[in-house]
């Protein structure tokens, strides 16, 4: 978690990838599995790796909530023995209209292509508008608990469709690990375990728990770097960081757009200015499709720093992995609210 080591594992993880696509080309004939955003089909690649052709709909730097399909998309659905939709309303514009025209009836509701990736995962089912449902659903795998158990449905479903199922399980542990050590570090998971770790963060009780304990310093670190998140007030262009800054304990005290289906007016953003600097807040925390002149405006008038969540998409070395774009995000919040 220390900033000071992105420069080795952005080395590191790029060495990972050369050697990854030097490790066997994706058959011709691998299934095609379809998702609606970047950010799954992210992690539905790490886990089929070269088994299937794992293609996405909207594009990485582009919002979800404003994507309507076009041919070469239904051209996609036809074709796919799974979709992975990421729910929780994101679809609900163009799903039905997509899929009649698609023809495809396994991708359906009940089909055995079908997986909805956030469903029942709270507090999406609690969100109280479907606006602010389709937010959390976007903004859902900022949050590793989220991610993980995502990473665990969408292991489930690719073993009914693909070949090779222990390697789907090793891709799986893999993720689930690489995810935890970026967190937590090797030595407190070996001494209390990952499920463990995450259960006492889940329950705010991390800090109390290790609080008259006594660790070696490279254990000591990782808790230090979330206790100094923890409380501290941030900005967000919309509420698709609710996830995210609730995980790690932020206040996200000011939220520039109340819809994150349109821009933001000129009055909102006055109103957020205003309500940054009464609160003295220094973040500014911005999607990969947020129009960056605006937040750079907002930010600067703020006297605030804007941070930008990276697309996930191959090539990116800040969102090379799931783990990777995890970091990245927390690693540049915490040396925003250092002043760095």
């Amino acid at each position: 978690m220390n900033p000071a080591r992105l420069g080795k594992t952005t080395a590191a993880l790029l060495a990972l990838a050369l050697l990854a696509g030097c490790s066997g080309d994706r058959p011709t004939d691998a299934p095609a599995i379809v998702t609606t955003t970047a950010d799954v089909q992210q992690i539905a690649r790490e886990l089929a790796g070269n088994a299937a052709q794992v293609q996405v709909l909207c594009p990485a730097a582009a919002n979800p909530l404003l994507f309507r399909p076009a041919e070469k998309d239904l051209a996609a659905l036809r074709r796919a023995r799974m979709w992975i939709r990421l729910g929780g309303g994101v679809e609900a514009p163009w799903e039905g209209a997509a899929l009649d025209a698609a023809a495809n009836a396994a991708l359906r509701a009940g089909g055995s292509g079908y997986l909805n990736a956030t469903e029942s995962l709270l507090p999406l089912d609690a969100a109280p508008t479907p606006s602010d449902a389709a937010a959390s659903a976007v903004g859902c795998l900022l949050d590793p608990v989220h991610g993980r158990a995502i990473a665990r449905r969408i292991a489930a479903r690719l073993a009914e469709v693909l070949p090779g199922g222990e390697t789907l399980r090793e891709n799986l542990g893999h993720l689930l690990s690489e995810t935890d050590l970026g967190i937590f570090g090797y030595g407190l998971i070996e001494a209390h375990g990952a499920e463990r770790l995450w259960a006492l963060q889940s329950s705010g009780q991390l800090a109390s728990f290790f609080a008259d304990k006594s660790l070696p310093l490279h254990d000591r670190r990782p808790l230090d770097f979330l206790a100094s998140l923890r409380g501290r007030k941030v900005a967000a262009c919309s509420a698709v960081w609710a996830a995210f800054a609730r995980r790690w304990e932020l206040d996200l005290a000011v939220c520039v757009q109340p819809d994150p289906a349109r821009p933001p007016s000129e009055s909102e953003i006055a109103a957020a200015v205003a309500r940054m600097r009464e609160l003295r807040v220094t973040v500014l925390l911005a999607e990969p499709w947020a129009d960056r002149a605006t937040v750079e405006r907002i930010a600067q008038q703020a006297s605030a720093v804007a941070v930008f969540c990276p697309a996930a998409r191959a090539g990116d070395p800040c969102a090379s992995s799931y783990r990777r774009t995890i970091e990245y995000v927390l690693n540049l919040t915490a040396s925003a609210l250092r002043g760095e």
